[in-house]
C-alpha cells in the first residue's frame, strides 16, 4: 500500500472547509492522504477536530513556534506545511530551509516577497522607470527602489563614483539601442 501524503495545516482554527478541500483533492487523484492540523487551542478548532491528528502549537510569535513545528515534521514525516493566517508567513518563510533539510516543503514565499507583499517598504534593486532619476530620459532601467504593495514605490537616486555611473551610463544605453531596435520591427 502507498504511503498516505502527510499534511500540516497550521493556525487550523475554522478552516474545515481546507481540511475537507484537501481530502477530496486527494481522493480524486486516488492519493491517500493524512490530514495533520495544529492551533493554539485545538480543541476549540473545527478544523482540528477534523483532521486525522492534531497538536497544540505555540503562537506563531512565540520563540518556540519554529522549533515545534520543526520537531512534529521530523517525528511525523511531515511532507507539506500550509500555513493559513499572515502571522506565520514570515516566521515559516525564514525557517524554509531548516524545514526543507528534513524533507518538509513549506508553502509560503520567500521572505523577501512577503516583506513586499505585507508593505514592509523594502530597498531592492529592480527594474524601474527612471524619468529624472538619473538622468535617464523615460526607460526602465535597473535601480534600487522602494517596493511596497503596490510595486515601486519610488525610486532612490543615489550618488555614484565615476566608474559606477559609467557602467550605469552603458547599461542605460543598451536598453536604449534595444527599444530602438524593438522600435524598428
Amino acid at each position: 500500500m502507498t504511503q498516505p501524503f502527510k499534511l500540516l495545516l497550521t493556525s487550523a482554527g475554522r478552516r474545515a472547509g481546507l481540511v475537507e478541500c484537501f481530502r477530496s483533492s486527494a481522493a480524486r487523484i486516488g492519493a491517500p492522504i493524512e490530514v495533520h492540523a495544529c492551533d493554539l487551542h485545538p480543541d476549540m478548532s473545527a478544523a482540528c477536530t477534523l483532521a486525522d491528528t492534531h497538536f497544540a502549537a505555540p503562537r506563531c510569535t512565540d520563540e518556540d513556534y519554529i522549533p515545534t513545528l520543526l520537531s512534529y515534521a521530523q517525528q511525523n514525516d511531515i511532507s507539506l506545511i500550509v500555513p493559513t493566517i499572515d502571522t506565520e508567513l514570515q516566521p515559516l518563510a525564514a525557517s524554509r530551509e531548516e524545514f526543507a533539510a528534513l524533507g518538509t516543503y513549506v508553502h509560503v514565499s520567500s521572505e523577501q516577497t512577503i516583506d513586499i507583499v505585507r508593505d514592509k517598504k523594502r530597498l531592492l534593486p529592480c527594474a524601474a522607470y527612471c524619468d529624472k532619476e538619473y538622468g535617464v530620459g523615460g526607460y526602465y532601467v535597473g535601480v534600487p527602489a522602494i517596493l511596497g504593495a503596490g510595486g515601486v514605490e519610488r525610486v532612490v537616486d543615489m550618488e555614484l563614483e565615476d566608474d559606477e555611473r559609467a557602467a550605469f551610463q552603458n547599461s542605460v544605453d543598451a536598453v536604449k539601442q534595444l527599444v530602438s531596435t524593438m522600435d524598428q520591427l
